[in-house]
């Protein structure tokens, strides 16, 4: 997990699922989860990518995520990486 999620103690509430992803499982503290993972803590969400990505597969993370935006009421958005780096992060604010 990231840095800011360790840091304010943010629950996991669910993953992305992206259909470009190979079926990658991580595993932390004994428990598995999938590649692209939702938390939250009060109106912070983030979304983490633990897997790299292909332009194509970013394209539809950022699309996923906005829909989840979306269906969450969320009105800000901070990218704070893009393609060419090795992970994705997407932080979002209600």
């Amino acid at each position: 997990t990231s840095y800011l999620v360790r840091q304010i103690d943010m629950e996991n509430i669910g993953e992305l699922e992206i259909s470009e992803v190979s079926p990658t499982f991580l595993i932390e503290d004994g428990k598995t989860y999938g590649p692209i993972q939702i938390y939250k803590k009060d109106n912070v969400y983030a979304i983490l990518a633990g897997v790299t990505m292909s332009s194509h597969t970013a394209y539809e993370f950022i699309k996923k995520s906005t829909e989840f935006a979306k269906e969450n009421g969320i009105q800000k958005i901070i990218v704070p990486r893009l393609w060419g780096i090795r992970k994705q992060n997407l932080f979002l604010m209600d």
